[in-house]
């Protein structure tokens, strides 16, 4: 099994690591009347995976679950959004 706890180096910085997110980031677009994604729609997991790998979490990271199997924190093969870093 393969936790990590990130730790805050100081109250106003960052978690410690190598990947942050960077702000301001537009990925894709959006429709007309922004319904739907035009281009580069992002999942759920996708999601989940950026905000672990910003966290200097491994998104493949595996946790205990019921009767002490592992249980992903992610979905098989979710990628971190490579554009927000």
């Amino acid at each position: 099994m393969n936790l990590i706890e990130p730790t805050r180096s100081a109250p106003d910085q960052g978690f410690t690591g190598q990947n942050y997110l960077q702000g301001g980031r537009i990925v894709g677009e959006s429709d007309d009347i922004a319904l739907a994604p035009k281009t580069r729609p992002v999942t759920c997991a996708e999601l989940c995976a950026t905000i672990y790998t910003g966290l200097g979490i491994d998104p493949t990271t595996e946790i205990p679950g019921p009767h002490g199997r592992p249980t992903p924190i992610t979905e098989p093969n979710a990628q971190p959004i490579r554009e927000l870093f």
